[in-house]
């Protein structure tokens, strides 16, 4: 009797040890899955925003829109261009910047635009301003995503975060 009640105590407890790994894991690869979920939304304004910038340029260049402003977004462009490793603190710094640079060259444009009836150059600066918005609440939810994944990740012991070993640090998006 005592044989197959010490085999039944050690069956539970391995089956609880089992089903703490599995949790672990699971709670992990949710975690770390709600991160990537973010950075794939926080990428999409900023491959939004690198797309529209030639014809962003182009009109500015035909409106005669101030050379500084476009000489900024060039220098931001060239930054942004050469920034790595991607999703590293250097990149997301560059395209925070040129996201900034690009706002500010689309509000020229779109003043100067609206003085010779530029419609499309109009709806272009308006796409720029929007994907602007979007980048900026799209940057809040990664880093508050990732700020959750932090404070999960410390909650427990290393030994038990082996499924966080293939995934790099992750830098916060600059607010």
């Amino acid at each position: 009797m005592k044989k197959v009640y010490i085999f039944f105590l050690a069956g539970l407890t391995l089956f609880g040890i089992a089903g703490f790994l599995t949790w672990s894991y699971l709670q992990v690869s949710e975690a770390k899955n709600q991160v990537q979920l973010a950075q794939a939304d926080l990428i999409a304004p900023i491959e939004r925003q690198y797309h529209l910038l030639p014809s962003l340029l182009a009109t500015a260049e035909n409106l005669q829109v101030r050379p500084e402003l476009i000489k900024e977004v060039t220098e931001c462009q060239d930054v942004f261009e050469n920034a790595a490793p991607k999703y590293s603190a250097s990149y997301w710094q560059a395209s925070a910047d040129l996201s900034k640079s690009l706002v500010s060259l689309a509000q020229a444009v779109d003043q100067e635009a609206a003085t010779v009836m530029e419609v499309k150059a109009m709806e272009l600066a308006d796409d720029i301003t929007e994907s602007a918005t979007t980048l900026e609440a799209s940057a809040r939810s990664y880093n508050q995503s990732l700020q959750a994944f932090q404070e999960f990740k410390s909650q427990f012991p290393t030994n038990l975060l082996t499924p966080l070993s293939s995934m790099e640090e992750e830098a916060y998006y600059p607010q």
